[in-house]
């Protein structure tokens, strides 16, 4: 298949009101005033996360008005202070992600050095926006049970969202009404449907999300239906790390109420994080990596094979790597740099009641690149230059060792896949740039995305012949023993009747248009 490459150039001019500018941030904004309720021009309002001690500042304009239009989502001391008047602390603040807050001051006139320190104040509510969403905050990410710890079965907290299970797309069926995007960066991988996997991230690796299910604004992303915009875990002031391993094992489970037995199952999970300041205040590291895997025995008896029954150990596994670097650069500059990588492999793929010889290994892996650079230009401007590279490759192959073609019998399939290998890669070079500017009482959005979409494979339509019969052999079994199913050697195609074959598909060679034929 030849690659297919695409260049996409999008600009976008958004009037709209007071919002944050960047999904994967929150914004405050509010008012300064006095006890009479007038404004306070000239008071600074100063945001400090308290885990990693990045600060954010803003001064009210002569209409008392301050404006912090993208603050990574945290928790945060928010004091307001003007000369003499008494200092307004918020001890916590907690803003979550896309969360717009806003947060109201009266300053009373000082009697001496005085600060005025506000505590047990009322959940913050988003009147600022029209969106349909909700969040899934770092208790709940850090607390909460999960069977199989796919941090995605959250999402059924969220209003809108209605599932029995989550895999990949919650709450959807359609890959258009899904898209992922972690740190603002796209994820979902679009060379194929979700059926052939989407990139995944360990529990560990993600410190909130949140799900928009209606009117998300063209800024965001990709998608018919929901966005689940979240963000990976950073360092922190404080190192910490942690070690951790979840196992299950069929030896606490009860019997199967169909099989009238206990089914065969094990899951090991193995991992560990590590964050903490480099330079306190100023620049953090987080890394987080998790390996899981997943033995068991496929157990198969194809129905026109009467008597046999193959049982097959096999081993699925996977692993997920992620680390971050954050730099304060200044009081206007923030730097942020994010990689990832997930493998999936399963050395044994096979149907319900299918021949093993005609089974597959399969892989999946992805690897994400992003590098954010956020920049405070004036009191009323601050824009973000985001650029990226985001990679998703698939391969199904035949089993080592099949160098037949394939026998299609009625109701029966034996021999290497006639269709494979396939071998899938998308590559995707993403940049763009955002400006917010704030005027009067709206905000004005402006920017590009320039997107390089490069999808290669390898797709084969006949890699070997195929036979494919009229009527089954009467005597199936004794052509393919159960003991020789990976023997092909072994294989008495010699005593297949002419008179049951309808027809041999000739395969291509590979990178020509020569025909070859090899009859059995």
């Amino acid at each position: 298949m030849r690659p297919h490459r695409a260049l996409l150039l999008a600009v976008w001019i958004v009037l709209a009101g007071s919002s944050s500018l960047f999904a994967q941030e929150a914004s405050i904004i509010g008012t300064v005033a006095d006890e009479t309720k007038a404004v306070l021009p000239g008071a600074t309002v100063t945001a400090s996360e308290i885990s990693t001690g990045q600060q954010f500042s803003a001064v009210t304009t002569e209409k008392g008005e301050y404006r912090l239009p993208t603050v990574p989502p945290g928790t945060y001391r928010i004091q307001a202070e003007l000369t003499g008047f008494s200092t307004v602390v918020l001890e916590r603040v907690e803003l979550l992600v896309g969360q717009h807050a806003t947060i109201p001051f009266t300053l009373k006139l000082a009697q001496v050095n005085e600060t005025v320190t506000v505590a047990g104040e009322s959940p913050l509510v988003d009147t600022a926006s029209s969106q349909v969403s909700g969040n899934v905050d770092r208790r709940q990410m850090e607390e909460l049970p999960l069977q199989g710890r796919n941090w995605m079965e959250l999402s059924k907290l969220v209003k809108g969202i209605t599932a029995n299970d989550v895999t990949n797309t919650p709450g959807v069926s359609r890959d258009d009404d899904f898209q992922l995007n972690l740190d603002g960066q796209q994820i979902t991988q679009k060379v194929a449907g979700s059926g052939f996997g989407q990139p995944k991230f360990s529990r560990e690796s993600i410190a909130e999300f949140q799900i928009v299910t209606n009117m998300f604004d063209i800024t965001q992303g990709r998608s018919t239906g929901i966005e689940v915009q979240a963000i990976s875990r950073s360092g922190t002031n404080k190192p910490a790390g942690s070690f951790y391993g979840f196992f299950r094992d069929d030896k606490w489970n009860a019997p199967d109420p169909v099989a009238n037995k206990v089914l065969p199952y094990q899951n090991q999970q193995i991992g560990g994080s590590l964050g903490g300041p480099i330079v306190k205040d100023k620049l953090h590291f987080f890394a987080s990596y998790e390996y899981e895997r997943e033995p068991g025995t496929l157990v198969t008896s194809p129905s026109i094979l009467a008597g046999q029954t193959f049982e097959i150990p096999y081993k699925n596994n996977q692993k997920s790597l992620l680390a971050r670097v954050d730099s304060q650069l200044s009081a206007k500059d923030r730097l942020t740099f994010r990689g990832s990588r997930w493998d999936w492999d399963n050395p044994f793929v096979l149907g319900a009641g299918g021949h093993p010889s005609n089974a597959s290994v399969q892989t999946k892996n992805a690897t994400n690149i992003v590098g954010i650079w956020n920049k405070v230009v004036s009191d009323d401007k601050v824009q973000e230059i985001r650029a990226g590279y985001n990679n998703f490759a698939w391969t199904n192959n035949p089993e080592p060792g099949q160098g037949t073609v394939e026998y299609d019998f009625v109701g029966l399939t034996v021999g290497k896949p006639y269709n494979y290998p396939q071998l899938f890669y998308q590559n995707n070079f993403e940049s763009r740039y955002d400006l917010h500017w704030h005027r009067t009482s709206h905000d004005l959005k402006i920017g590009g995305e320039f997107i390089y979409v490069k999808n290669t494979g390898t797709w084969y339509i006949q890699q070997v012949g195929r036979m494919i019969f009229n009527s089954n052999p009467a005597n199936l079994n004794a052509i393919f023993p159960a003991s020789a199913w990976d023997n092909t050697a072994a294989w008495n195609i010699a005593a297949v009747p002419s008179s049951t074959v309808r027809e041999f598909d000739q395969n291509f060679h590979p990178g020509s248009w020569g025909i070859n034929i090899p009859r059995p």
